[in-house]
């Protein structure tokens, strides 16, 4: 189907039933408000009343596009990376940064508030581990559990959790094997893994708490296109789409970098004025395991 403009309300829903979709206005007014759309346009009111605000060409692209891949996952978390990773690597304006911002907090929600979703959210951090070639399900399902506990707790014990992550990298060469032959980016050693898990973690609580800023985000973003060229190959399809590899790949490493942040800020504001900046190798090398709680 062709798209060849912004469109109203009305338009998006008759776009969904030329697609095969059966959706309602109330529809898209919830995914506006979840960030997996942008909130539309409004036109200036003539004599007669104003205009049906007007949804941009990407965003009516953008709702075709979660249309066909809400039959493979309805999950509106899921949904939400959708928005996330066009934001990222995609067309400069397509999917604006206020809305980037509600569809981050619609995509990692808040694991503290119930098991299931702490589990939801453990899934999504140890990806890279849901192998049956890693381990065994028994081993793999305690190390799930001990991640989820963790966010559900917001306890972190690395100590627990570094014991139920050895198993999973032995052999080595079996585990580095797995993961690459499955085109994805791990860590290589289990230490270095539960220090990923705890810094996105933090991200994840900053999220959650409301403490990142619109700034942030552009910030994370700068940071992460800085990156050399050969991390973003594959990002994008040759229509400027997300690809299954940038959707699986993209809340990752916003969540390692908005922790990174969160990390920064805290050795910022703990080091005394007249040290700051100028820490040691051991007091930094101690910061990984600041704050106390994720």
């Amino acid at each position: 189907m062709m798209i060849s403009g912004p469109g109203t309300i009305d338009d998006l829903v008759h776009d969904a039933a030329l697609a095969g979709h059966t959706v309602t206005k109330r529809l898209v007014h919830d995914w506006v408000s979840l960030g997996l759309l942008d909130r539309p346009q409004r036109r200036r009111t003539g004599p007669h009343g104003s205009d049906k605000a007007l949804h941009s060409i990407h965003q009516r692209k953008l709702f075709q596009l979660l249309l066909e891949a809400r039959v493979a996952s309805s999950r509106i978390p899921h949904l939400a990376r959708i928005p996330l990773t066009i934001w990222m690597y995609g067309e400069s304006g397509a999917v604006p940064t206020r809305q980037a911002h509600r569809a981050l907090v619609t995509h990692v929600g808040d694991p503290r508030g119930s098991k299931p979703r702490a589990l939801e959210a453990a899934r999504f951090l140890i990806a890279p581990l849901d192998d049956c070639r890693l381990g065994t399900a028994h081993l793999r399902r305690a190390f799930l559990h001990a991640v989820r506990d963790a966010l559900y707790t917001g306890n972190f014990d690395g100590t627990r959790l570094l014991a139920k992550a050895r198993p999973l990298f032995e052999p080595p060469e079996l585990h580095r094997q797995v993961v690459y032959s499955r085109g994805l980016t791990a860590a290589a050693a289990p230490e270095s893994l539960i220090f990923e898990v705890r810094v996105k973690m933090l991200g994840g609580k900053a999220i959650a708490d409301g403490a990142i800023s619109l700034g942030d985000l552009e910030t994370m973003r700068e940071l992460l296109l800085s990156m050399p060229p050969a991390s973003r190959e594959g990002m994008l399809d040759d229509d400027g789409l997300p690809t299954v590899q940038a959707i699986e790949t993209s809340g990752n490493r916003m969540m390692f970098s908005l922790g990174a942040q969160a990390l920064s800020k805290h050795w910022s504001e703990s080091a005394p004025s007249a040290h700051r900046g100028s820490g040691t190798g051991e007091q930094r090398a101690a910061a990984p395991g600041a704050p106390d709680s994720p």
